[in-house]
C-alpha cells in the first residue's frame, strides 16, 4: 500500500507551511507594513479629546492642547529618556496621552493657547533637537516647519535655528542627570536658559535606519563616561492599537504605540513643505515677507512664557501669512483648503473624509469668562502668576543647592575613604617590607655564626 509515502508527503507540506509562516510574519511587521491594516489619523482626535481641547488654529489648522498642566508646562518634561537599542533615546512620558503627542506630530508655541500639538502621521521615538556642552544636556521640541521626508531625513530648508528654537523652548539638565527616571526634578528653571544655552553646541538629532527613525541625541557612551557607570538598555513593549495601551499602560513603563499608518504621500509631503515655507516667511518667488508668522502678546523682557488664556491677557491674533501683493489678510496656508494642514491630512487617509471643523468644538468659554472679569483682574492674575513662579524658582534653586551640597559631601567623603585606604595599604606594605628586612638580617647573622 502507498499509505506511508502519502503520509510523509503531507507531513512535509505541513512542516514547510508552518516554518514559512513563522519566518515571514511577525506582529510588528503586520502592524507597520500591512497596507490593509492602516488606520486614519483621526484616531488622535478620539484618543485625546478626554485629555485636552481641540481648536481650529488660523495657522496650523486643527491643533490640540492639554488640560491639567501647569501654566509654565513645556513638552518633554514629565517623564524620562530610555536608552534603547533600536530607537536610540526614547522619551517615556508620564502623561497618559504622551504616546501620541511626543511620538507623532510637532509642538508649537502660541501666545494665547500656550504649547499646542500639531498632529502628524510619522512615528519617532521623540521629535526633538539636542544641544550639549560644558556639563549640560538640552533638548527642545521640533517645530512644524521642520519636515521629515522618508528616505531623505529632516528637511531644514525653512528652519532657522535661533528664530524657531527660542530660549524658553529648551529643557536643560546636567549631563549626568540625563538618564535619571524623574528628570523633572533636575530641570533648570527656564529663566536660566538664556545664559546656559549659549554655552552649549548642537549635537546629533534624528537618523534613519531600516525604515525606523532613531533619536541619537547625546551619545550614550559619552554619558556613561561622565557618570562612570553603564546605562541600562530598555526593551520597550510595542503595541499597534490604542486600546491595548489604555488597558496596559503603567506610568513610567516604556510602552510604544506604533500605529499601522500609511506613509505620507507625495502630496502630503508637498503640502507640509508649503506650510513650512510660509512659516519661514518666504513667498513662492523666494523673497521674504515683512511680517513674522506669530505675534507676541507678552513683553520681550519677561523671564517666563505663560499662555494668555491662563493669565487674563487679552488675545492678539497671530500675524497672517503675507500675500505676494502685500495683503496681510488671515487665510489658510494653502488656498484650496479653508481648514489648513491637518484637514488635508485627515482627508488623505483611506477612511471616509470627515469635516473636522464641524466635529471639533472651538472653546468660547474662556473668552466669555475673560469678558466678565473686572479690568483690574487680568493684571492681578498676571502678578499672582509671576509671584507663584518666583516662589517655585526659589524652591527649585534651594533644592538644587541642597542636592549639589550633598553630592559634594559624598564626593569628599569618598575621597577621604580612598585616601584612608591608600594610607592603610602603604602602612601594610611598609610593615611587610620591614618584616622581610628583619628576617633577612636574622638569616644573615645566622649564616655568619
Amino acid at each position: 500500500m502507498n499509505i506511508r509515502p502519502r503520509f510523509n508527503l503531507l507531513s512535509l507540506i505541513l512542516m514547510i507551511t508552518l516554518l514559512s509562516s513563522s519566518f515571514f510574519v511577525t506582529p510588528q511587521s503586520q502592524a507597520n507594513s500591512n497596507p490593509n491594516a492602516t488606520v486614519n489619523i483621526r484616531v488622535f482626535f478620539d484618543a485625546l479629546s478626554s485629555y485636552g481641547v481641540w481648536v481650529n488654529h488660523p495657522v496650523y489648522g486643527e491643533v490640540w492642547y492639554p488640560n491639567d498642566v501647569a501654566s509654565d508646562w513645556r513638552p518633554y518634561t514629565d517623564g524620562y529618556w530610555a536608552n534603547t537599542d533600536e530607537y536610540g533615546w526614547l522619551w517615556v512620558a508620564d502623561e497618559p496621552w504622551g504616546w501620541a503627542t511626543f511620538r507623532y506630530g510637532r509642538w508649537a508655541w502660541d501666545d494665547w493657547y500656550g504649547w499646542i500639538w500639531v498632529p502628524g502621521n510619522v512615528w519617532a521615538p521623540a521629535w526633538v533637537f539636542w544641544r550639549s556642552g560644558e556639563g549640560y544636556a538640552a533638548w527642545s521640541p521640533m517645530p512644524p516647519n521642520v519636515v521629515w521626508q522618508p528616505g531623505v531625513g529632516l528637511n531644514t530648508s525653512y528652519f532657522d535655528y535661533d528664530r524657531d528654537l527660542p530660549w524658553y523652548s529648551w529643557i536643560i539638565v546636567r549631563d549626568y542627570d540625563l538618564p535619571r527616571r524623574h528628570i523633572r526634578e533636575h530641570i533648570f528653571p527656564s529663566q536660566e536658559n538664556r545664559e546656559i544655552i549659549n554655552r552649549t553646541h548642537n549635537t546629533h538629532n534624528l537618523s534613519w535606519n531600516h525604515n525606523t527613525i532613531v533619536n541619537e541625541g547625546i551619545p550614550v557612551r559619552e554619558i556613561e563616561t561622565i557618570t562612570k557607570q553603564p546605562i541600562e538598555h530598555i526593551a520597550p513593549t510595542v503595541h499597534d492599537r490604542v486600546i491595548d495601551y489604555k488597558n496596559r499602560h503603567e506610568k513610567g513603563h516604556p510602552d510604544i504605540i506604533r500605529l499601522p499608518m500609511a506613509a505620507p504621500s507625495s502630496q502630503e509631503i508637498k503640502q507640509n513643505e508649503e506650510l513650512a515655507r510660509q512659516l519661514d516667511g518666504k513667498r513662492p518667488d523666494g523673497t521674504r515677507t515683512e511680517q513674522p508668522v506669530m505675534g507676541s502678546i507678552q513683553p520681550n523682557n519677561q523671564d517666563t512664557r505663560l499662555p494668555g488664556r491662563l493669565v487674563g491677557i487679552h488675545r492678539q491674533l497671530p500675524t497672517a501669512f503675507s500675500e505676494p501683493n502685500g495683503n496681510n489678510s488671515y487665510h489658510s496656508p494653502v488656498p484650496e483648503s479653508p481648514i489648513g494642514r491637518n484637514q488635508r491630512t485627515f482627508q488623505s487617509a483611506q477612511q471616509p473624509s470627515v469635516n473636522i471643523r464641524e466635529s471639533i468644538p472651538v472653546p468660547i468659554v474662556e473668552q466669555q469668562q475673560l469678558e466678565r472679569l473686572p479690568r483690574q483682574q487680568p493684571e492681578r492674575a498676571w502678578q499672582e502668576a509671576q509671584q507663584q513662579q518666583q516662589m517655585q524658582i526659589q524652591r527649585q534653586q534651594s533644592e538644587r543647592a541642597q542636592q549639589e551640597a550633598q553630592q559634594q559631601q559624598q564626593l569628599q567623603e569618598s575621597a577621604r575613604q580612598q585616601e584612608a585606604q591608600q594610607q592603610m595599604q602603604i602602612q601594610q606594605q611598609q610593615a611587610e617590607l620591614a618584616r622581610k628586612e628583619a628576617e633577612q638580617r636574622g638569616a644573615n647573622v645566622g649564616d655568619r655564626h
